[in-house]
């Protein structure tokens, strides 16, 4: 064998390796959205809205859960998926940061959980105002095109947003 030909079979086996752990990744989230459903996931929605250690008595009152051996429970199978550690003092605090179940909807910026239809609200109300200031030198027909457009899209934005909102049940903010 050449020494050409023995590289590319590393390289080869390099990359199957690589393939292999992005597999077994997309495996291990896939699992995970099915591990974290209802009360889990609301413990860790939780715990991210917090941003700071937080004990189990508060995870009981902010989970809303009965009981704090319940939150006890959620909170170290959050532990044993590696989302959540123990602190030494009793409280816990978010690791790792996931997006499965409602939390696909929302953007993490500066440790706050922002739905992502609020942003494309928020974009879709500014191109309206810019568009009523700057489009009335445009013939009728190509402004009411584009300000069709853009009412459409803030309110499709809009009433996703709402539904977004109702579905969760410990608002982010």
């Amino acid at each position: 064998m050449s020494i050409s030909t023995i590289q590319s079979t590393k390289l080869c086996a390099k990359a199957n390796d690589k393939m292999k752990i992005d597999e077994e990744t997309t495996a291990s989230e896939q699992e995970l959205d099915l591990i974290l459903t209802g009360r889990t996931l609301r413990v860790y929605w939780f715990l991210l809205k917090m941003k700071k250690p937080v004990g189990r008595k508060d995870v009981q009152r902010g989970a809303k859960l009965s009981s704090a051996s319940l939150s006890e429970y959620h909170l170290k199978k959050l532990t044993k998926l590696g989302l959540v550690e123990k602190l030494p003092h009793g409280d816990y605090v978010v690791t790792k940061i996931v997006r499965v179940g409602v939390a696909r909807f929302y953007i993490n910026i500066r440790n706050n959980l922002i739905p992502r239809f609020a942003l494309y609200s928020s974009f879709y109300l500014i191109i309206l105002f810019f568009s009523l200031f700057f489009l009335t030198n445009l013939s009728t027909d190509a402004t009411f095109l584009i300000m069709s457009v853009v009412v459409f899209g803030l309110a499709t934005s809009i009433f996703e947003l709402i539904i977004l909102l109702k579905s969760t049940s410990i608002t982010p903010w």
